[in-house]
């Protein structure tokens, strides 16, 4: 984390510069971004196998898609036992942090009119995890876990 010394000389110009950077053009990125999804839907894993090749440069089959239980229990064993403690602590953290951040559905009436917000977890969701020359178990941690905390 960059620190920034507000008796530098440079305060004004950084802090500006933090503040600008949400003004920068992102409709090229946005467009990308809605074509994959779009294709996502309408494709469904064939374009997850696709972007995963162009992107990761990993081919893929459907099958790979989803991880079988063996495969959990044989990465389990060559995993050391302090990472795999490392890891189960962190989920804690995880957990408990986004479970308070859980909405309750509440309502109101006014004037004969209900109005309120119904809260409704998704039955399932679908990640997708870069492998590529890094893989990274937080980037799972940080998706899978506040999925489940809102139930």
């Amino acid at each position: 984390m960059k620190i920034i010394d507000y008796k530098s000389s440079d305060f004004k110009k950084e802090i500006k510069r933090i503040i600008e950077r949400g003004d920068a053009d992102i409709s090229e990125i946005e467009s990308s971004v809605k074509k994959i999804i779009q294709d996502v839907r309408s494709k469904g894993d064939d374009a997850v196998i696709e972007y995963t090749k162009r992107f990761d440069g990993i081919s893929l089959n459907a099958s790979e898609l989803s991880i079988k239980k063996k495969e959990i229990k044989d990465a389990y064993s060559k995993t050391t036992k302090k990472n795999i403690e490392t890891l189960q602590y962190a989920a804690e953290r995880i957990k408990e942090f986004h479970k308070k951040q859980k909405f309750d559905s509440w309502s109101y009436e006014k004037d004969g009119i209900t109005l309120g917000q119904v809260v409704r977890p998704l039955s399932c969701v679908g990640m997708y995890v870069p492998g590529g020359k890094a893989s990274y178990p937080s980037t799972v941690l940080m998706n899978a876990l506040p999925a489940k905390a809102a139930g």
